[in-house]
């Protein structure tokens, strides 16, 4: 599994369970103190993530953020069209 799974999991996890709160007001204010990240960049992760995890079961994985980052906006169906296109 690529790095930017594994962190776009962990930090839906952060994000959901809201496990950041014990040091931090809010979402943003934890991936910019404790990543130096922003908060666009942590959902871009998440997103990223989440489509692989979608994804996962047909086949080989990207393994590159950049490159799954287009299908997060796209419906399930039309991103396992267009993902199977490109294996």
């Amino acid at each position: 599994m690529s790095a930017f799974v594994e962190v776009g999991n962990a930090l839906l996890e952060i994000r959901d369970a809201c496990l950041y709160r014990e040091k931090y007001d809010t979402f943003e204010a934890y991936c910019r103190d404790r990543w130096q990240i922003s908060k666009r960049r942590a959902n871009r992760l998440i997103g990223s993530a989440e489509v692989v995890r979608n994804l996962g079961p047909m086949g080989p994985i990207i393994i590159s953020e950049r490159l799954v980052r287009p299908l997060t906006n796209l419906p399930l169906d039309t991103a396992q069209r267009i993902f199977r296109m490109k294996l």
